[in-house]
């Protein structure tokens, strides 16, 4: 209906883009379409690439769409296409580019800005049409910082103000400032009941729910809204006294410990062949037996780090040394992109794993059935979807048993269990001594697993230590556009009524607590 927000939630390889394709009319020849779909009224045996239906789309992997080389252009195209009068069309392209934080940008090459810079382009382009009844909408808040995020989110609100209809969906649950209307599980191709959002925002908070990270706090949060009782023996509940160490599921996962430093750089400073300046005296180090986090707001320079890291780019001065590897020579280096096909040499599957040729069959066999990869082994890379493609290229940096592992948003496309995998495979490689970097707007994944993080802002180091150190620095929080961690969020609705903090190795059974709270406060609502 106009105005809806309708959110598919669902892991990967649910069918989440293939719906976004038939929702726009776009499947490809080659697929069997059976059934009946109507797009605005009009079934999609009508629709032609002449007669197509008033539908925009925002596509997971955004720069894959792109027809030009900077922000300015991308908009300005999509204005063309529209035959908008030349007069009208830069002064609407540099409005939608400042909408989305992209002002300073516009004639910038795209592809020396960052992933979710990348995305905010498509977010403009979207945003610059007035010709569309509906949104569809892939992994829409993909690599955004919290600044972005809230950007966006009230950019789509006022879409739906003025009318239009959006599907959107994600592999995560949609940010609290979207507020849409109805929330759908997509798996294995069938979607579920349909529920209100707080119903369906209290049913991914329940025990047992497939959906990665469900939002505890704000859970709780819908039940005193709706005058359910807000457990005060749940906010009540003190584990640092009676919580015996080493028994709580926190305790049992917890991160590697660092050990010697594995990269350390000082005033590093580092500049595009354009002028743009990216790192401005940047310091920090990452240890080895540990997982390593950089951290900060789209554009910092935390893809830019990772690169002089791997020396495929080089300092135009400063000083990056490694040490700790036990070698005289440099140490072994592997590295997952933000987008995996990037890292991509072979024609299989299997192929990708084995290109070094140093992996044996039999551990080649042992990582892509860990990574349940073993149906498409003989398939080609390129033609797997996103998801697989993330699965592939960490499997593959995985297998090479790196010195130093760098990963660039690790956890995007990848659903609950695959993160979980995610973790422990890291934790392995850690606690074999590697140093593990990972560069990330996951504040869950970063405050669960990293031990040491680095937050960097406008090129430099703004802060670095324990995810604690961070995330509970409200200042930096906000200025470096960081997303309150899930468990921070709700420590902290704990703590407004009781002041003692909860130890850390507490907090496992606090979070269980909270899940079981939540479910007897909704029964019988499920996904």
């Amino acid at each position: 209906r106009p105005s809806d927000a309708v959110h598919v939630v669902g892991p990967a390889g649910s069918g989440k883009t293939t719906l976004c394709d038939l929702a726009c009319g776009t499947c490809s020849p080659l697929t069997e379409v059976t059934g009946r779909i109507e797009i605005l009224g009009r079934p999609h045996t009508r629709l032609t690439p002449e007669n197509p239906p008033p539908v925009a789309r925002l596509f997971e992997d955004a720069p894959a769409s792109f027809c030009t080389l900077t922000p300015f252009e991308e908009v300005s195209f999509a204005l063309e296409n529209l035959a908008r009068p030349v007069a009208d069309i830069s002064s609407r392209t540099s409005e939608c580019l400042r909408e989305v934080g992209l002002a300073d940008f516009e004639h910038r090459p795209y592809v020396q800005l960052s992933g979710g810079q990348q995305h905010l382009i498509a977010w403009a382009a979207l945003l610059a049409r007035d010709d569309v009844s509906l949104l569809v909408l892939d992994e829409p808040f993909r690599s955004l910082d919290a600044t972005s995020r809230n950007r966006v989110s009230h950019l789509l609100r006022r879409k739906r103000g003025e009318g239009i209809a959006a599907l959107a969906t994600e592999a995560r649950w949609p940010p609290a400032a979207v507020d849409p209307t109805v929330i759908c599980l997509l798996s294995r191709g069938c979607l579920s009941n349909r529920l209100a959002a707080d119903d369906a925002l209290l049913a991914a908070a329940a025990p047992g729910s497939s959906l990665p990270f469900p939002p505890l706090a704000d859970a709780l949060k819908v039940l005193a809204k709706h005058g359910r009782e807000l457990s005060s023996q749940l906010l009540a509940i003190d584990l640092a006294r009676s919580s015996p160490p080493g028994n709580s599921p926190s305790s049992m996962h917890a991160p590697p410990t660092p050990s010697e430093v594995a990269v350390r750089l000082v005033g590093v400073h580092f500049a595009y062949s354009t002028g743009a300046s990216v790192l401005k005296g940047l310091s920090c180090q990452f240890f080895r037996g540990c997982i390593n986090a950089i951290v900060g707001p789209n554009g910092a320079g935390k893809s830019t780090l990772a690169k002089l890291i791997l020396h495929l780019v080089r300092p135009q001065s400063g000083q990056i040394t490694f040490g700790g590897t036990g070698r005289v020579c440099q140490p072994r280096l592997a590295y997952v992109p933000q987008n995996p096909a990037h890292s991509f040499l072979s024609e299989t599957v299997e192929g990708e794993v084995r290109i070094d040729g140093l992996s044996s069959e039999t551990a080649a066999h042992e990582v892509l059935h860990e990574w349940d990869l073993e149906q498409v082994r003989h398939a080609n890379p390129f033609h797997l979807s996103l998801a697989f493609q993330r699965r592939l290229a960490v499997a593959a940096a995985l297998v090479q048993k790196p010195d130093i592992l760098v990963l660039d948003e690790p956890t995007q496309n990848l659903d609950g269990p695959e993160i979980e995998l995610l973790r422990r495979c890291l934790y392995s490689r850690a606690s074999d001594g590697a140093c593990v970097i990972v560069i990330s707007h996951d504040s869950d994944f970063v405050w669960e697993s990293a031990s040491h993080v680095v937050a960097i802002t406008q090129g430099v180091t703004r802060k670095e230590g324990e995810p604690d150190s961070i995330y509970t620095d409200e200042q930096l929080v906000a200025e470096a556009g960081l997303i309150e961690p899930v468990e921070l969020n709700l420590l902290r609705l704990r703590e407004r009524a009781f002041t003692r903090p909860l130890t850390r190795s507490a907090r496992g059974e606090f979070f269980r607590l909270a899940r079981e709270t939540i479910a007897r406060q909704t029964p019988g609502v499920s996904l």
